[in-house]
């Protein structure tokens, strides 16, 4: 039986206009659900344990944003770290049903229960 942050998982993935979306868990496990073309499981797992380090230098940072959205001509990426310390990518295109929704997507994340 799938847990609360799988099935949003799916359910997020399901979006059009999602290519992706993973999530480091405070335990160092990631899990992730792609469209299997340009972001494979593995690239989104290599994507967040990237981010860390990042995000680690920030909290010096006097007005630190509550989540980073890069824009790029075939997509946007979204990290959502959370106070737990897990961390959220949402990888979607542009001008897409996703694009629109994802401010919904990351409060969802944000409020979701992770156990």
């Amino acid at each position: 039986m799938k847990n609360s942050l799988e099935n949003w998982l799916d359910q997020t993935a399901a979006n059009d206009g999602v290519l992706a979306v993973g999530v480091l868990r405070t335990n160092g496990k990631c899990l992730c659900v792609s469209d299997g073309g340009k972001y494979p499981a593995e690239k989104i797992e290599n994507l967040l344990r990237h981010y860390l380090p990042l995000h680690a230098a920030l909290p010096s940072v006097e007005f630190l944003p509550r989540w980073f959205t890069w824009q790029f001509e075939h997509g946007w990426f979204r990290f959502v770290p959370r106070s737990d310390t897990a961390l959220l990518l949402l990888i979607v295109t542009p001008e897409s049903a996703a694009a629109a929704e994802l401010d919904q997507m990351t409060a969802e994340f944000l409020d979701l229960p992770l156990k």
